[in-house]
This record gives C-alpha cells, sequence and structure tokens, in this order.
C-alpha cells in the first residue's frame, strides 16, 4: 500500500466512526424524544384526565349536598353545573387521546356509570325544588352508591393509567441510557481507534522514512553542495528513506574515490606518455645528428 494511501486510510476510518457515532447519537436522541413526546401526549394526558374527573366527581358531590342544606343558595347549583362541564371536557378529552390505545376499553366504561350517577344528581335536583322530605333519603340511597360505583372505576383507571405511565416512563430512561452507553462506547471506540492509527501513523512514517524529516532534509541539503562526509543520522529501518541515503553517500563516496583513482592513473599514464614521447625525441634527434655525421665524413 502506497504512503499517500495509508495516509488516506488514517484519515477516513475516525472520520467515519465519528459519523456513525453521531449518526447514531442523533438517531437515539430523536427516538427517546418521540417516545417522550409520546408519553406527555398520551399516559401522562389520560392520567391527568382520569384524575381531573375524579376530582370534578368529588367537587359534583360537594356542590349537590350545598344544594340540599341550601336550597336558596343560588351559588350551589353553579358549583354542580361548572363540575359537569369540567368532568365532561376531561372525559372528552381523555377519550381523544385514548382512542386506538389500550385506555380506550377502560374509558369506554365510564359513560355509562356516569349517565347513572347523572340520573341520580337530577332527581336530587328535582326532589330538592318541590322540598321533598325523601331528598336526604334518595341521596343516601340512589345518588351517593352510583357515586361510588363511578368512582371505583375512575379509580381503577387511574391506577391502570398510573402503572403505564411509569412503565413507559421506565421505558424512556432506558432508552435514555443505552443512548448515552452507545454514544460514550463509540466515544471510547473511536478514541482507541485514533490512538492505534496514530501509532500506524508513526510506525508508517518511520518505516518509509526512518528518521525526522528535518534530518533527511539537511542531509540532502549537504549531499547536494557535495559535503559527502555530512554524518547522516543513524537508522534501524532498513527500507527507510534515511537507509537509502546513507548508501546513496556511501556510493557517492565509491564513486567519487573511483574517479579520483581513475584521475590519478589517468594522469600518471600520461605523465609517462609525456616521458616517452620526450625520450623519443631526443633519440631521433641523437640518430639524425649521427646520419648527418657519417653522410659528411663520406664525402
Amino acid at each position: 500500500m502506497k504512503f499517500s494511501s495509508k495516509l488516506l486510510l488514517c484519515a477516513v476510518i475516525p472520520a467515519v466512526l465519528f459519523i456513525l457515532g453521531l449518526a447514531g447519537s442523533i438517531g437515539g436522541l430523536v427516538y427517546t424524544k418521540n417516545q417522550f413526546h409520546h408519553y406527555i401526549e398520551t399516559e401522562q394526558r389520560i392520567n391527568a384526565g382520569l384524575t381531573e374527573m375524579y376530582a370534578q366527581g368529588l367537587q359534583m358531590g360537594q356542590a349537590l349536598r350545598n344544594i340540599v342544606l341550601d336550597p336558596a343558595n343560588p351559588q350551589a347549583p353553579k358549583n354542580l353545573d361548572a363540575a359537569r362541564a369540567a368532568y365532561d371536557k376531561a372525559y372528552a378529552d381523555a377519550a381523544k387521546v385514548a382512542k386506538g390505545t389500550q385506555f380506550e376499553a377502560g374509558l369506554g366504561k365510564l359513560p355509562p356509570l356516569r349517565v347513572v350517577h347523572a340520573q341520580a344528581q337530577e332527581q336530587v335536583v328535582a326532589l330538592v325544588k318541590v322540598q321533598s322530605p325523601e331528598t336526604v333519603k334518595f341521596l343516601n340511597s340512589t345518588e351517593t352508591p352510583a357515586w361510588r360505583v363511578l368512582r371505583g372505576e375512575l379509580l381503577k383507571q387511574v391506577e391502570v393509567a398510573a402503572k403505564a405511565s411509569e412503565a413507559a416512563q421506565a421505558d424512556v430512561e432506558r432508552q435514555t441510557n443505552r443512548v448515552i452507553l452507545f454514544a460514550a462506547s463509540l466515544a471510547v471506540l473511536a478514541v482507541v481507534v485514533a490512538v492505534g492509527f496514530t501509532l500506524y501513523l508513526r510506525n508508517t512514517v518511520c518505516n518509509e522514512l526512518g528518521g525526522d524529516p528535518g534530518d533527511a532534509r539537511n542531509a540532502l541539503h549537504e549531499i547536494a553542495e557535495g559535503n559527502l562526509a555530512y554524518p547522516v543520522p543513524p537508522t534501524r529501518y532498513e527500507n527507510s528513506l534515511m537507509r537509502e541515503l546513507v548508501r546513496m553517500q556511501d556510493s557517492l563516496r565509491r564513486l567519487v574515490g573511483d574517479v579520483r583513482h581513475s584521475t590519478d592513473s589517468i594522469t600518471t599514464a600520461s605523465s609517462e606518455i609525456a616521458d616517452g614521447s620526450q625520450d623519443l625525441s631526443a633519440r631521433t634527434e641523437s640518430q639524425a645528428s649521427a646520419l648527418e655525421e657519417t653522410a659528411a665524413s663520406m664525402e
């Protein structure tokens, strides 16, 4: 693998892990947000609606008794009507939210019980208007038992909603913990991978360069200037740039030595040739002179 590919690998893999971790964390947070929103809009809202219906049922009972005790008080009927309206509104809201959920069947049991309870209340109000002596007896024998039945079902549904709310809350907390654990695990993995690739990159650089890039640059500069005696820092990496630089320096030294030796040999040979040429020239001149002398004597 080329050095550039190794560098790219060391950069890409940690980046991919970071992107995966970020995507996983965001996805987990979105899922947790949706779960929490569902919890608020369903379990928590239904639980609040049932609690409100129970509170308004108590308020209706108190207002009805005030009507019986003080028929001339105009505020008591208003309080009764207000409590009825608030109960109906709370039920309508809870029924709308519970549609299609596990709470729909339980809430469906409340309207028939509420009808019986409302009819008993109306009869009590009618008896109060005619000042019937049977009002209190009817209140205790009919309206109160009807309310107890309705209250029992309300409390039962409140308990179911409370348990479901606790379960939903626990599920949201578990999901949040899973997201935190996932993010922490990926963070640890990213750190481990980053450290591993940092060491890998360091070893790769050492294997490729064999030392500090500044030392290699200085050595190349000195050798390029002709300083073959420059002490290249030693390295233990056989296939590195620094090792090849040392080999190149040794080769240049041998080459320069061979050139010097050849130059000395050529110089010596040239000197010997020059000496031989001078000797041959002297002999030739001597022989020419001897021939001239011989020729002169023969004349």
